[in-house]
């Protein structure tokens, strides 16, 4: 039976599948900041107002990640201009544009 064998210094990236976690919360990776305490989401908390919850996050499915601990069912998850929101600025609705169809 053939075998083949990696040349020194090459390198193979797998996926190994070790369980399931039924339920689990997804967000989009987008979504997740990281800084020098650690991965993040910014969500809309009472007021309207952005919140950063510090998360800890389990394995990814295509463009979304588990997210473990901080975030619960129901959180409204900022996902775009993570650069130019902070804690504690209000967030207001858009309106959105009518579709001319």
């Amino acid at each position: 039976m053939p075998t083949s064998r990696a040349a020194a210094g090459q390198y193979v990236r797998i996926r190994l599948h070790v369980g399931e976690r039924p339920n689990s919360l997804m967000v989009p990776q987008e979504a997740v900041g990281s800084s020098q305490v650690g991965k993040y989401v910014y969500v809309i908390g009472e007021g309207n107002k952005v919140e950063r919850r510090i998360v800890s996050l389990g394995p990814t499915d295509g463009d979304s990640v588990s997210a473990l601990t901080g975030v619960a069912e129901g959180d409204r998850i900022i996902t775009g201009n993570l650069q130019k929101i902070a804690p504690g600025a209000l967030v207001g609705r858009r309106k959105r544009k009518p579709s001319s169809s």
